[in-house]
């Protein structure tokens, strides 16, 4: 009975380390996409800066736009990234806007 503990206790932890891989590449993802998007003004301040201007000063309906076409980019995205990380890194181009 231990045995079996201690067998979804490691089942458990391997899930907590998978999460947490996930949300490395998520972070890295949303990075990459604002490096595209700024270029050569890109800095993290800047990043914080628009997003902080921008969702404070929008409207409620503005909002719930950004909500839900955030939606259909998770979809979209999950989709791209599938295929992105059963890529090796070697053979992923570096002269993309995704990867600056």
């Amino acid at each position: 009975m231990d045995d079996d503990i201690s067998k979804i206790e490691d089942k458990i932890n391997l899930l907590r380390q998978k999460r947490e891989k996930m949300k490395t590449q998520k972070a890295m993802l949303l990075l990459k996409e604002a490096q595209g998007i700024l270029s050569d003004n890109f800095s993290y301040e800047l990043v914080l800066s628009i997003l902080k201007n921008s969702w404070g000063s929008a409207s409620e309906k503005q909002k719930e736009e950004w909500i839900k076409s955030a939606k259909q980019f998770r979809r979209d995205s999950s989709k791209r990234n599938a295929k992105r990380i059963a890529t090796p890194q070697s053979e992923v181009p570096q002269n993309t806007a995704e990867n600056p």
